[in-house]
């Protein structure tokens, strides 16, 4: 058997002895979601749009990370509606307005306090060395996470809203200075018993704005935050486009 064959069945058989909950819950336990919503009816709100957001502290305080193009429609989205209300996960308050810097990759961070952290419910994610990351290695693992939107788009404040936490795992199968990709093959998916895989075709478009980690071998094993989910352009070619997340410098702005 190969190397190639022996890391890929190695790696199978973490996946299927639950290894990668480990995975799951550092990227989970950093990221939460954003979401505008206007009055529908009465005290019911009707979700306008959504996606993700993780926290990062790079060395020099915590910062909240999306995807710029979020940002921008929620942007437009207030030109629109007067009553317009966001979340970032069950805290009210606005990104767009808050920003540090966005740039035209599609990176964009935003200042949040330590009492809106501990609202949310989530931690940063701290940089375990120095930052910023390596630049992962094309055709070595990674994973990341990111919400759905909920299933009902009509809600009231006071309700428990269904947000489904969706992550993935596969080689990242391409590593540019603008971007990194990981192309999904279905034939090569390990799938967990209680963890039915998506349909084909299913949109994934909430989730961007999330983590992307990669994993390395030094010899020990370890992950760092590479990427921040930008796309999945085609539901035909199951692909996730990322940005670099090196660009981002420790204070929260973004390299050109």
């Amino acid at each position: 058997m190969s190397q190639a064959s022996e890391n890929e069945e190695e790696g199978r058989r973490l996946i299927e002895a639950g290894f990668s909950d480990v995975l799951v819950e550092a990227a989970s336990r950093c990221t939460t979601w954003i979401l505008w919503h206007v009055r529908a009816s009465g005290s019911e709100r009707e979700i306008v749009n959504n996606g993700t957001a993780f926290f990062l502290n790079a060395g020099k305080g915590t910062f909240g990370v999306t995807a710029a193009h979020v940002v921008a429609e929620l942007e437009k989205a207030k030109l629109c509606h007067s009553d317009l209300i966001c979340q970032v996960g069950h805290c009210l308050f606005d990104p767009s307005e808050r920003l540090i810097d966005r740039d035209s990759l599609d990176i964009a961070i935003f200042r949040v306090t330590t009492s809106e952290m501990h609202e949310i419910g989530v931690d940063p994610h701290v940089a375990p060395a120095p930052w910023p990351p390596p630049t992962p290695q094309q055709g070595k693992g990674g994973f990341f996470g990111g919400y759905l939107g909920p299933s009902k788009k009509r809600f009231r404040l006071e309700d428990t809203q269904d947000w489904s936490y969706q992550y993935g795992f596969g080689p990242i199968t391409g590593v540019f200075d603008h971007q990194l990709t990981m192309r999904f093959q279905r034939e090569d998916w390990v799938v967990r018993p209680g963890h039915p895989p998506p349909s084909p075709g299913a949109a994934w478009g909430g989730l961007s704005g999330g983590p992307l980690f990669a994993l390395f071998e030094n010899p020990v094993v370890y992950w760092r935050l590479v990427g921040v989910i930008s796309e999945f352009p085609s539901r035909d070619i199951e692909l996730m486009i990322a940005k670099p997340a090196r660009r981002i410098r420790q204070d929260g702005s973004v390299s050109a």
